[in-house]
Parts: structure tokens; C-alpha cells; sequence
């Protein structure tokens, strides 16, 4: 029997090879086109061919580059950045390479050359590559570390998300623009209302509104916290790709709406400031544009913000944290939705304490089992309160950073000198969110934590931490049962944790055999260096 699945899914599962996924699925999946750029080639280069062994990349002709963030450059380090962007593009053979002048945003550059197309699953190193999910294809923003591993082998893990879906009914009024839309839903849903989910759009309103419309508001997936936005094919979108698609395509649809209930935008033309759905002219949040006044649109193409003068007015957006980052919120969580919490479960003595992961590496043994005692951390505890920013500019090192651990929480600056190597940290809810700096698991491990616990995660947090070996997992009954000075015992591989001081067991969704690989190995970079020597082994070599 077919399974009903959103367009997220189904493009999800036809990379992963499997005939249905669900929500909160940890999946393996190939991937269709990756983009990088002047900022996050350089490093993905240097660990794909200096730590993963790669001496090629998987596919030339499926790999953009833009020289765009800091070019041209304005400095010394940002001329180097620029170079290493432009020899690795060279040496690598990379087809879709723009240089200064010859390309553009990194965003507008791929919809423009036809290169992100219906039905695919596209992944970009920046937060905003979530702006081609406008073409009917599922598009997320990845790390440097994570882009090594798709240039080397051409495919990456993914957890399915849960979809939002958005209605849009009637249509825009003039001088309404897709921007003031989705700045209106976000006003609505909160910046972290999508958090690690997708955001599907639909309706008739959007079938009167352009592809660069679309690709403003699917831009913006970020600042709601989504992992991706995506709209439908349809005739404005076969207009767009004919003539300037690069591969043949097929588009998919949802048989089934998303997870939650579907969010309806009622675009009605009254003027009555009580009308329910209403949308006037305006910035939510900012300042209306008055009736009697001439506003004008800005030259497409225009950057910048407009200030007041003869024929504008001055336009202001909401304050969307960290607009070029993972805002708060910005989430791809381990679901699990089959957790439970058990009472019932005694031991006469407490466990052993001290089972800990080795730091990493090929020689890495990630125990069966972990026990230590709890350290509890609440809500929304961002990077910034995890290792603040002033300690990576003196030492990268693990144990100096884990010295710092969880400095910015209030009342917590002396928090690693009490840890005792072992020790659990269980966290509330988006855990780990803000800057998307990989240092912030690292400093944890450092203070000599073996497993983080957490309500759910945010999205770059739990990939930098899998992708380092570090055991992570979501309980939201743990989060919540969970009181500092617990002892705790957690079965990695059965996906449990036992309460030993309250005598309470939480049931978690295990992972799946080749994440259990990936953290055994020690992180993403050995296990991809793994793979790569075993495909050379089943390559016949020539001669």
C-alpha cells in the first residue's frame, strides 16, 4: 500500500532509497546539487582532501561555487579566502564556478542558471539555501564539515522533518510584496515557530506572485527556525525553468497535508483595521505607509534600505535575531515521538560513574552504556551561554574550552569546576541554539561530559555534535522527569535511560545502524574516510 507522504518526504525518502519515512527519521540519502562559497569552501576543501583522504569530488558537474561574501575583497585574509575558493574550484574540475563578476548571491545565482530543480534534494554550506525550495525541491542549509562529506561522497544524513503547511487565499493588494507576507506569517508563527520543521506553502494568492516572490519568501524559512521551506510546481514555476533547466526534472506533491494543522492567511482587500487576516500595505512591525503619500517600489536589484525622502518612506523589519546565522531556534531535533517515561525501575546501588566516549578519532570506543550523575540546564541555552565567544579566540583546544563550558548561563560561571568526568548534561528545549560555531559540543566534552539529553535540539547543535562522535540524545519525558544530582544510566544502542535516584526509566527512539557506525568511528570525517577506502577496494584498478 502507497504511504501518504508531503513533498518534503517524498523527496526525502526517493534519496534514501526507501519507499516511505516519516517524520523524526534519521535518513542516508544522495544528494542531487550542493553550493558553496568564498566563506565555506576553503574549510570544506581542506577537510574533505587533507582529513577525509578525498582526492577528487563525487561529481563535478552537481557542485556550484560563488565567489560572493567576501568578494571583492577588501582585505588581505578575504584576497586568500577568495584564492583558495578559486584553486580548489580549478583543481577540482567543478563546472558551476562563478567568479567575481561573473555570477552573483550565491541564492539568485543557482535559481537564475537552472541548477536547483523540482524534486530535488539540494543542499548549500549558508543558512539561507532554504531560498530554492521555491522550485519545488528540498533545500537546506549545511556546514563546512557536513559539504566535505557531500563533496566527497555525494550524499549526507538527514532526520525527516515534521511540515507546516501555509495557506494563502485571494491575493496581495498593490504595493503589498511578498517580503511584507512572510514577514507577516513569521510575526504571527514567531521566529522560531517552524523550529526544525518545514515549511510548505500553498494557495491560490501565490499563483499571482512571481518566482523572485517566491524565492523571497522561501529565503526567509530560516527566520521562522524551519530547516527548509518549499512551494508546488506548478505553471508559474514551468515557465521559469523552460529554456534555463540544466537536467530533466520531476516534480512531486503532497498526498497528505503536514503534522499540524495548516495555517491559513486570509488576504482580504478591506480597510477596516478589525477585519481578521487583513493585509495593508506595511511591514508588520514597522511603520504603515500612509495613504496620501507616493510610495514607490525600489529596481529589482536594489540593496539596501530604503530611507525617508521625496517618494519613500522609510522602511523598517523586525528585528529577526542573527538574519545571516542559524537564528534562535533554527532546528533539526532527533523526533522522538515514541518516548515515554516508566516508573518502576530500582537498583539497591547506584552504577558506576565515568563511562565516557573517547574524544574521537579511528581508535574511538563509544560504550554500551553511559552513567554519571545529572546536571540540568533549562530552555533555549544558546552557544553563546555554552562557550562564550571571547574563549575561541585564544585556544581551540578541547580541555582549555572545556574550562569555559556553560560559562554564560547566569549563575553557572564556575559550572565545569564541579563536573566530574562522566557526568550527563540534560537540557530543556532548543538546546544549543543561536551561532552556529562547532566549538560549542566541544567545549562541553571538554568539561568532561559524556552525553547531552535534551528536550529537543537545535538543528546545527545536534549535527555539529554527531558529526564530532559526541552522543546526543532527545527525551522530552528525561528532560522534564530528570533533577540535578540524578544518578542516570543511558543504553545508547537501546535507547535508554534509567533513573537510578528516582527509580523512573524513559524509552527513546534508538538511532539507526549507520549513525550507531558513524559515532562509533568517531564523528563524520573518520567514517567518510571509511567509506571512501571501501569504494576503493570495489573499484577494479586499471593497468
Amino acid at each position: 500500500m502507497t504511504v501518504a507522504m508531503t513533498m518534503t518526504e517524498k523527496i526525502l525518502a526517493r534519496g534514501a532509497g526507501r519507499e516511505s519515512v516519516r517524520p523524526g527519521d534519521l535518513v542516508l540519502a544522495q544528494v542531487d546539487f550542493a553550493m558553496g562559497h568564498d566563506l565555506t569552501i576553503p574549510p570544506a576543501g581542506k577537510i574533505m582532501r587533507e582529513q577525509m583522504g578525498a582526492e577528487k569530488i563525487w561529481d563535478p558537474d552537481r557542485v556550484a561555487v560563488t565567489q560572493d561574501h567576501f568578494q571583492p575583497a577588501k582585505d588581505a585574509a578575504s584576497a586568500t579566502l577568495g584564492r583558495l575558493t578559486r584553486e580548489f574550484s580549478h583543481d577540482m574540475g567543478i563546472k558551476w564556478y562563478f567568479e567575481v563578476g561573473q555570477g552573483g548571491i550565491c541564492h539568485t545565482v543557482l535559481p537564475e542558471n537552472g541548477l536547483v530543480l523540482p524534486g530535488e534534494l539540494v543542499v548549500g554550506a549558508d543558512s539561507h539555501s532554504c531560498t530554492y525550495g521555491a522550485l519545488n525541491n528540498f533545500a537546506t542549509g549545511i556546514g563546512s564539515t557536513d559539504l566535505a562529506c557531500v563533496l566527497a561522497l555525494g550524499e549526507l544524513w538527514f532526520r525527516v522533518p515534521e511540515t507546516l503547511k501555509f495557506v494563502y487565499h485571494n491575493r496581495l493588494k498593490e504595493w503589498v510584496e511578498a517580503k511584507d507576507l512572510i514577514l507577516y506569517v513569521i510575526g504571527q508563527i514567531g521566529v522560531d515557530g517552524a523550529r526544525s520543521k518545514a515549511m510548505e506553502h500553498t494557495g491560490e494568492a501565490l499563483k499571482h506572485i512571481d518566482m523572485e516572490a517566491r524565492l523571497t519568501m522561501t529565503n526567509m524559512a530560516i527566520e521562522a527556525g524551519a530547516k527548509n521551506g518549499i512551494m508546488e510546481f506548478d505553471e508559474v514555476t514551468k515557465e521559469y525553468l523552460d529554456g534555463r533547466a540544466k537536467r530533466p526534472y520531476t516534480p512531486v506533491t503532497s498526498d497528505r497535508a503536514g503534522s499540524a494543522p495548516d495555517h491559513h492567511a486570509v488576504l482580504t482587500p478591506g480597510r477596516d483595521p478589525g477585519r481578521e487576516g487583513r493585509l495593508d500595505p506595511h511591514v508588520p512591525r514597522g511603520r504603515r505607509c500612509l495613504d496620501d503619500r507616493d510610495v514607490r517600489r525600489l529596481p529589482r536589484r536594489s540593496h539596501g534600505r530604503a530611507r525617508r525622502g521625496r517618494d519613500l518612506l522609510e522602511h523598517h523589519q523586525p528585528q529577526l535575531p542573527r538574519p545571516h546565522g542559524p537564528p534562535q531556534g533554527a532546528g533539526l531535533s532527533l523526533q522522538s515521538s515514541g518516548c515515554r517515561g516508566e516508573r518502576g525501575y530500582r537498583r539497591d546501588h547506584a552504577p558506576k560513574r565515568g563511562a565516557r566516549p573517547h574524544a574521537g578519532g579511528d581508535s574511538m570506543t563509544l560504550p554500551k552504556v553511559i552513567r554519571g550523575k545529572a546536571w540540568k540546564f533549562g530552555d533555549n541555552v544558546d552557544t553563546d551561554q555554552i562557550i562564550p565567544a571571547k574563549y575561541a579566540i585564544y585556544s581551540l583546544d578541547e580541555k582549555e574550552l572545556g574550562k569555559h563550558a556553560m560559562e554564560g548561563v547566569p549563575g553557572r560561571d564556575t559550572w565545569a569546576t564541579g563536573v566530574t568526568q562522566g557526568d550527563i548534561l540534560v537540557g530543556g528545549s532548543n538546546f544549543g541554539c543561536g551561532s552556529s560555531r562547532e566549538i560549542a559540543p566541544v567545549a562541553i566534552r571538554g568539561a568532561g561530559i559524556s552525553l547531552v539529553v535534551a528536550d529537543s535540539f537545535a538543528r546545527i547543535f545536534f549535527r555539529n555534535a554527531i558529526n564530532m562522535g559526541y552522543p546526543i540524545l532527545q527525551s522530552p519525558p528525561a528532560a522534564e522527569g530528570v533533577e540535578e544530582g540524578d544518578e542516570l544510566e543511558v543504553d545508547l544502542e537501546e535507547g535508554i535511560i534509567r533513573n537510578f535516584t528516582k527509580g523512573d526509566e524513559y524509552r527513546c527512539e534508538a538511532f539507526p545502524q549507520f549513525m550507531n557506525e558513524l559515532l562509533r568511528m568517531g564523528g563524520l570525517v573518520p567514517w567518510v574516510r571509511k567509506q571512501l577506502e571501501e569504494r576503493r577496494k570495489m573499484t577494479p584498478s586499471r593497468g
